[in-house]
């Protein structure tokens, strides 16, 4: 037997390492953290790093906005070198309708008790004075921001380590083990884990895991890309999102360029393709002129786990007392990776979370629902 734990937590990326911090506040509780590679190195280290409230699902609404309390807490309590800063977040329309579509958003998220605000072009070029001239105007949410994927899931590493987690790297989890219909452990390239409960949170990897266990869950994996340039001088001050592009600079002075959308190809390949660079040069270019002809310095693909409804899973796995989930976070998970984290904790220690999460059970999809044979791609727009 490798090892012995009042909790497993099997992923180790902003989820499982917040959840492990959290559960190892408590003294009376072993925790270990199991990873096939080691922290941070799947989606979230891969992540394009925006802490974004807006434009969620809205089910996730208190899950994100917990997630900011906590990023601050981070940022203003323990002095966290975690890059993360509320430097807001625009949403830009190109064209008429876009903007139509943004005033009805920013009118229900309003009303939901975020504050965002529709801005015309003119009052973005206040805030982002290099957007280009054309745009139809923007949803403005000044308390979302960005921070850096990687410190921060290796700092939670490191605290919950501080903690009395143990974190093992390199130890794929291949089963789970059960007893008389409850999960009592894992099975891992490294031998076998008992424990009293286990905590999943390998995203894309989620429903290979499950499966195991004759659990279906309706996840596809799909390709994220996103590159970065050379160090430059402050261009950019925001987070800018909009024609199916992103940029924000980040605190090395590169500019780091994403946005992925239902073509981007469905599976575990990471190879960057030469589509993204066109789109990416084409529509960056389209949404701030200023910003193109600088050189790349490398790019980088990762792995979305989405959902039918673009909404992510979290809550315990009925049939199979002793095991929780949380999975499908549609490739804006880094965000709410804090609050989901805590959630994970809370659940495994009181039973319940204080932020609400009934709407996000895994039952909410039938038991058999292939979502891979009802998932249709699109054409990309380059």
């Amino acid at each position: 037997m490798l090892d012995k734990a009042d909790v497993v937590v099997v992923g180790a990326g902003i989820v499982g390492t917040t959840a492990a911090f959290f559960l190892s506040q408590r003294a009376d509780l072993r925790v270990i953290v199991l990873e096939r590679d080691r922290p941070a190195y799947g989606a979230s280290g891969r992540s394009g790093g925006g802490v974004r409230q807006q434009r969620r699902s809205p089910p996730e609404l208190p899950l994100v906005q917990e997630s900011v309390r906590l990023w601050q807490y981070f940022r203003d309590v323990e002095g966290a070198p975690i890059e993360y800063q509320q430097k807001g977040n625009l949403q830009v329309a190109m064209t008429p309708a876009d903007a139509e579509v943004l005033k009805k958003q920013a009118g229900a998220e309003t009303q939901a008790g975020l504050a965002v605000e529709f801005l015309t072009a003119e009052d973005v070029r206040k805030i982002e004075p290099l957007i280009s001239p054309e745009i139809c105007g923007a949803n403005y949410c000044a308390t979302d921001g960005d921070a850096n994927p990687i410190l921060a899931t290796r700092y939670l590493a490191r605290r919950a380590q501080q903690n009395g987690a143990i974190v093992h790297s390199n130890t794929e989890v291949l089963e789970f083990v059960s007893d008389h219909g409850r999960i009592t452990g894992v099975r891992t390239s490294r031998g076998l884990v008992e424990a009293g409960a286990v905590v999943v949170a390998v995203g894309p990897w989620t429903p290979k895991l499950l499966q195991t266990i004759d659990v279906q869950v309706p996840i596809i994996a799909r390709r994220t890309q996103a590159l970065v340039t050379v160090p430059l001088p402050p261009l950019v001050r925001t987070f800018v999102g909009g024609n199916t592009v992103y940029v924000r600079q980040t605190a090395s002075g590169t500019l780091l360029w994403g946005g992925g959308g239902d073509w981007e190809q469905v599976g575990f390949d990471t190879a960057s393709s030469q589509n993204f660079f066109k789109r990416v040069a084409r529509r960056g270019s389209q949404l701030m002129p200023a910003l193109k002809n600088f050189p790349v310095m490398r790019a980088w693909s990762g792995i979305a786990d989405m959902t039918p409804d673009h909404t992510v899973i979290i809550g315990p796995v009925r049939r199979w007392p002793g095991l929780l989930i949380a999975a499908g976070f549609n490739g804006h998970g880094f965000a709410i990776g804090l609050a989901v984290g805590r959630v994970l904790a809370d659940l495994v220690i009181a039973g319940q979370s204080s932020v609400p999460i009934e709407a996000l059970s895994l039952e909410r999809f039938p038991a058999r629902f292939d979502y891979l044979a009802h998932y249709q791609s699109i054409p990309e727009p380059i």
